[in-house]
């Protein structure tokens, strides 16, 4: 009896198996990007660069250099989808208040980048990332 039993509960383990034989683990498309920030006819030389993909939730940001260039990181691609794009200026620790209150992160002082980029709700900034490399560069108006 303890036989048969043993059996009958192996089944289900042994159909299972069958039914992933053959199965492909598949990984979903991922792409790359690089491009420029420009304002007021010159670069953006300091901040950083945020892809928000809304659906899935997914964030990636990168550091500006001083010509205004950004890239991703070839060893971490990003998955392909429609972005909302946001340009942030950096941020700095400011003690506006000594001995009283802590010290704060505030952005520095960055007028060649508009408030309207600085927030997903607002940045009119969109960008579709595709299978292999992407270039998105954005202009950006006051």
């Amino acid at each position: 009896m303890n036989r048969a039993l043993s059996k009958a509960s192996l089944l289900p383990l042994l159909v299972l198996s069958f039914a992933f034989v053959g199965c492909e683990s598949k990984t979903a498309p991922t792409g790359s990007v690089r491009g420029r920030i420009t304002s007021l006819n010159s670069s953006v030389s300091e901040g950083t660069v945020s892809f928000f993909e809304p659906k899935s939730g997914y964030a990636i940001e990168f550091p500006l250099a001083s010509d205004g260039s950004y890239a991703s990181n070839p060893k971490k691609p990003m998955p392909v989808g429609s972005y909302v794009v946001v340009i942030s200026p950096l941020t700095e620790i400011v003690d506006s208040d000594p001995g009283k209150t802590p010290p704060a992160r505030v952005d520095k002082a960055a007028p060649n980048i508009p408030a309207k980029y600085r927030l997903q709700a607002s940045s009119p900034l969109r960008a579709t990332i595709a299978a292999g490399d992407n270039e998105a560069n954005f202009t950006l108006t006051p």
